[in-house]
């Protein structure tokens, strides 16, 4: 038994070895394509871009109670349209807040409605995200002054403050690819938040570079899919025609994971932007788990409904790359809890070399992939040598989410369900 225990804990050691210095490559990777896009300058006029490539800019921002965000982020786009951006900024109002004259949001943004800030309202009190941004798309579906290959729809959310080079980078790129992505910092906020918290967004933060950009820059740059990964719903650009063929899904918890992973199945590979949509984390513990737990049912399901199709089809190679994402959610919901029973059996059975050999792992995990994450994002942030306990601690509860959401969903199966729909405050 003690020989059968020793092998379990040195395969677990190892494989969380191996998978910190891949994630730690993936973030150097990441950073030397970011950091090649460094002195970035638009090789023309933006209003000359315009007219050359005819490519034009829609961004629709779905809003649902954002009174409290939603004039800053009004203030950013303006700052845009100010250095001669050209954009035409949807905000999309709904009736699940109230009529237009009693819609508080609504009433934040109309003062600032001119011929770039537009305000279309959803009419409907059922639907979410994904039906205020699908009501858009459909509504302009048919307005000739869009109607070419070139128009893209940007979704951004309302606490969004995206990089202004990201757009011009967006403008001033010649190729039509389906798909482009912005991804995201969690650093807005980060001033008002406590030391938990602002461990949060070091460690969202370190998932854009680790995995999400990572995989984007891979697949795209060798034009297969090596990485199923999935689109985030702000910061995320769809050309047109695309967008209009193929809508968000709704009534679903993550519209925007399977609008990706929809997108990959079908071998488009997303076109990474090297410019960030800077945006706010969750600013308490109770937030954080219920976000997270939507996060994983919708990751999980949508990775599920995509799986069903490939296995229809008998598509054996996006079968395998599912199949590894699927290892990859479960190991979010079980991983710490697996580092925490290793700790436990080599304590009980006194084992020290295993005990430091676990230490050692965590000191790695926490220092080499999150301090280039604080160097690069963070540094001007108030943060303390604290962060890195914090990250300890953040580490440890990041299994609470999934496992209340499959908590949640094994309770439903047995005739007991609770709603994992929850919608974050913005901060």
């Amino acid at each position: 038994m003690s020989q059968l225990m020793n092998i379990f804990i040195y395969m677990v050691v190892g494989y969380f070895f191996i998978l910190i210095i891949t994630q730690y490559i993936a973030i150097k990777n990441s950073e030397r394509f970011i950091d090649s896009q460094l002195n970035f300058e638009p090789r023309v006029l933006q209003k000359q871009v315009v007219c050359h490539n005819r490519r034009k800019l829609v961004l629709i921002i779905p809003v649902l109670e954002e009174e409290n965000v939603v004039e800053r982020t009004i203030q950013h786009f303006k700052n845009i349209l100010n250095k001669e951006i050209i954009l035409k900024i949807i905000f999309v109002t709904t009736e699940k807040e109230g009529y237009p004259e009693k819609n508080a949001t609504f009433q934040k943004i109309n003062p600032h409605v001119n011929e770039n800030i537009f305000i279309e309202h959803y009419p409907h009190k059922d639907g979410n995200k994904a039906d205020q941004i699908n009501y858009v798309v459909i509504k302009y579906a048919d307005n000739k002054e869009y109607d070419n290959i070139s128009t893209y729809y940007g979704i951004f959310d309302a606490d969004s403050l995206p990089d202004i080079r990201g757009f011009e980078y967006l403008l001033t790129d010649n190729s039509d690819d389906v798909i482009y992505q912005m991804f995201s910092v969690y650093s807005t906020n980060c001033k008002n938040l406590n030391l938990f918290n602002k461990a949060s967004a070091v460690f969202q933060t370190r998932w854009t570079m680790s995995y999400e950009l990572s995989a984007a820059i891979e697949n795209y740059i060798n034009k297969k899919v090596s990485h199923f990964s999935y689109t985030i719903g702000h910061g995320l650009f769809v050309r047109k025609d695309y967008m209009e063929k193929n809508p968000f899904s709704s009534g679903i918890l993550a519209e925007d994971i399977l609008f990706g992973y929809t997108a990959i199945s079908k071998g488009i590979c997303i076109k990474p932007i090297p410019f960030f949509d800077y945006c706010s984390s969750s600013s308490s513990l109770s937030v954080h788990i219920q976000q997270s737990a939507r996060w994983y049912a919708g990751d999980l399901f949508s990775l599920l409904k995509v799986m069903k199709h490939s296995i229809k089809n008998r598509d054996i190679k996006y079968i395998t790359l599912q199949l590894k994402r699927l290892f990859h959610i479960f190991q979010w919901s079980f991983g710490s809890l697996i580092i925490s029973l290793v700790i436990v059996l080599s304590l009980s059975n006194q084992k020290i070399w295993n005990l430091i050999m676990v230490f050692i792992t965590m000191f790695l995990y926490i220092f080499l992939i999150h301090a280039p994450i604080i160097k690069r994002f963070f540094k001007s942030e108030d943060i303390s040598i604290n962060i890195y306990i914090a990250l300890v601690f953040k580490s440890f509860v990041n299994c609470a989410g999934p496992l209340y959401s499959n908590w949640v969903m094994i309770s439903g199966m047995l005739g007991y369900s609770k709603e994992l729909s929850f919608k974050t405050p913005k901060s």
